[in-house]
């Protein structure tokens, strides 16, 4: 098996300057996955940070798991979207705080299966579910940035 990188993309918006792409230099933000059912939140490609538990029902269509506590937590949701077959996997790699301290940087990271793999033939929806302390209500800006990978599975 061999794995490639497909590309890095920040998705922001457009007016952003160089200093503002992903710098691994930015301090770290801890986060624990978690397990919830999303419902059919994330039929498309959705990259979103959940800071309150109103936000979270209105996502998913109910409550948060009693493991999140909002007053102290926000929750990163990423879904790749409906993909045609199985093999995919989909993660948060990183969260940054930037150095302002104002924004986040998240980095998602989506596996997909290359040639050769062999894949059950299936509809499916590869998501990540993640909490983090909530690290200040003056947020202004969260990016998201993809390093999504291709298996190659021929070799």
């Amino acid at each position: 098996m061999k794995a490639t990188l497909i590309g890095l993309a920040l998705l922001a918006p457009l007016s952003m300057g160089a200093a503002d792409l992903p710098n691994r230099t930015y301090p770290m933000v801890a986060f624990e996955e978690f397990s919830d059912d999303i419902g059919d939140a994330g039929r498309e490609e959705t990259r979103v940070l959940l800071t309150s538990a109103r936000e979270y029902a209105a996502l998913f269509g109910h409550e948060a798991p009693k493991s999140v506590d909002f007053g102290r937590e926000w929750v990163v949701f990423y879904s790749a979207g409906i993909k045609p077959t199985g093999g995919y996997d989909a993660s948060v790699l990183d969260i940054r705080l930037t150095e302002n301290g104002r924004s986040l940087l998240v980095t998602t990271s989506l596996v997909s299966p290359g040639p050769g793999c062999i894949v059950t033939l299936a509809l499916t929806k590869p998501y990540a579910l993640v909490k983090l302390e909530a690290t200040t209500r003056d947020l202004n800006v969260v990016r998201f940035a993809a390093c999504d990978v291709e298996i190659d599975c021929s070799r």
